[in-house]
């Protein structure tokens, strides 16, 4: 009896000491508990400083946005006070959405005077005032720059005796024959198309490609054809006649009364910048739907070479020419060896339109895409438009067409 109670004894002291230990297991989880309770608290309390501190920072931003924008505000009322006291100045608007900045009109380029001819015989007179007053009340086109440039038009033509409409247009809007002599030049050999260009008389000037051979076995002989032609009448602008620029206009193309004012003003950008290798008249998706018909001074930097009425200069003539494709030569134009990372210059509203439904490309595309192209209606006189922004690094022309 006396063991049995010495064992349960015992026995009671390991349930106590059990007890003790449980109540020790249990404080230790509730302290582990209540620490991680406290870490996370603290955890989410320094997030929320953090997102309060982000939250201070772009208000500060916003702030500071709000600030420069209310400058140029500010800078824009200055600006078109100046405009109206200084009623000698032109100015040029820069309109893209809600905004209007009036810019100062850029100065003249140094080259604008310079008259490039083809020969001492060819060299034109500057214009006088007087010369451009006339040609401002006489001619039924846009304004013309200042800068009279000689710019050769080359008109390919080839068996379409319609080339009557495209010369009919250049013609009656082309404000002066020194500055812009048109050369037409005709393939195929085709007699009732000849005669068509001769009734110009000295108006144009008519040369004739003199291989007319074919490329038998080859599907795609036009496309070869065609190519040759440009590549032999390129040299005839180039190298025979010694134009320094040259706008190609095909023979199915209607060109837009600004056509002119167009190439003359953005003409210099060519010298200014390299990154720019071509002026295009035409907006490869100038479809109604997909452009601003109001944004007719909106121009662009395109790495897609456009074609259908384009202006080139001889150093870029001298690059391809030794590379002259056998054919298909606008899609070799669009190919990054040809292109190196440089631009053309295209605009929203197209300055040229084709009605060309046959031809070579046995009207492809026309039906479905070309024909819905929309050209301008609307005269722009381009000499009196701010173009810094399409040069390459103009930070503060890139700024302005970005905002506005």
């Amino acid at each position: 009896m006396l063991l049995i109670n010495k064992r349960s004894g015992r026995l009671n002291e390991a349930m106590a000491s059990l007890v003790v230990v449980k109540k020790f297991l249990l404080a230790i989880v509730l302290g582990v508990g209540i620490m991680a309770v406290i870490l996370l608290c603290n955890a989410v309390i320094s997030e929320t400083k953090k997102t309060e501190s982000l939250i201070r920072e772009k208000e500060q931003r916003v702030d500071k946005l709000t600030s420069e924008l209310a400058k140029l505000e500010a800078a824009n009322v200055a600006l078109a006070k100046l405009h109206m006291e200084m009623h000698d100045t032109q100015s040029v608007i820069v309109n893209r959405g809600k905004f209007k900045v009036k810019l100062p009109e850029p100065q003249e380029d140094s080259m604008a005077a310079e008259a490039v001819g083809v020969s001492s015989e060819r060299k034109q007179r500057p214009l006088t005032t007087d010369d451009a007053t006339t040609t401002a009340i006489t001619s039924t086109a846009a304004n013309v720059p200042t800068d009279v440039t000689t710019i050769g038009i080359l008109v390919i033509a080839c068996n379409r005796p319609s080339v009557q409409r495209s010369l009919d247009l250049l013609l009656k809007y082309r404000p002066s024959a020194q500055q812009f002599p048109i050369v037409v030049s005709q393939d195929c050999g085709h007699a009732e198309t000849a005669k068509v260009i001769s009734q110009y008389g000295d108006k144009v000037t008519h040369i004739k490609q003199p291989d007319l051979s074919d490329f038998p076995g080859n599907r795609f002989g036009g496309y070869y054809k065609v190519s040759r032609h440009f590549k032999w009448a390129l040299g005839q602008m180039f190298d025979v006649m010694n134009y320094s620029y040259v706008v190609i206009v095909e023979d199915d193309l209607d060109v837009a009364l600004d056509f002119f004012s167009y190439m003359a003003a953005l003409r210099p950008l060519l010298d200014k910048d390299p990154t720019i290798w071509c002026i295009s008249a035409w907006n490869d998706n100038g479809k109604k739907e997909l452009i601003d018909p109001s944004a007719n001074k909106l121009l662009y930097r395109s790495d897609f070479f456009p074609g259908l009425g384009w202006m080139l200069r001889k150093e870029l003539w001298q690059e391809l020419s030794p590379k002259w494709p056998a054919g298909f030569w606008d899609d070799w134009m669009r190919e990054p060896t040809q292109r190196k990372d440089r631009v053309c210059i295209r605009p929203e509203l197209s300055r040229t339109h084709t009605f060309g439904e046959q031809g070579v490309s046995q009207g492809q595309f026309y039906n479905q895409h070309l024909k819905f192209n929309v050209m301008n209606n609307e005269a722009v006189d381009f000499s009196k438009e701010d173009l810094s922004y399409l040069l390459k690094g103009d930070l503060l022309g890139l700024l302005l067409h970005c905002i506005l």
